[in-house]
C-alpha cells in the first residue's frame, strides 16, 4: 500500500523565510514524484513515529542545508491531486 494513494499520506509543508519578506523556493526536478519543474515552497513525507516538529527539522536540513531557528504552525489542508492519472489524497500540515 503506498500513502497518498492507497490511503491519506501527511506531509509538513514550510515556508523558509529569512524574516524580511524574502522566501526560499525550489524548482521540482523531473525526478520529483510529482509537479515536476513546478516552484515548491517545501514539505517532507512524516514517517512512522516521527513527530511534525522532528519532520520539519529534518526535511529543512536535508533540502536547504541549515537548521531551523525558529517556526509557527500556520494550519492544515487538505490536498486533492493526480499522479500519473491518480487520485492522490494527502493532508498537508
Amino acid at each position: 500500500m503506498k500513502q497518498g494513494l492507497d490511503y491519506p499520506g501527511v506531509t509538513i509543508v514550510y515556508f523558509c523565510h529569512d524574516g524580511k519578506g524574502n522566501f526560499v523556493m525550489a524548482k521540482r526536478s523531473t525526478n520529483a514524484r510529482d509537479e515536476n519543474g513546478r516552484w515548491d515552497i517545501g514539505a517532507g513525507g512524516l514517517e512512522f513515529g516521527e513527530t511534525v516538529e522532528s519532520t520539519l527539522k529534518r526535511e529543512i536540513n536535508e533540502e536547504y542545508c541549515t537548521d531551523v531557528l525558529d517556526y509557527e504552525f500556520l494550519g492544515f489542508r487538505d490536498l486533492h491531486r493526480r499522479h500519473k492519472g491518480e487520485k492522490t489524497h494527502w493532508i498537508g500540515f
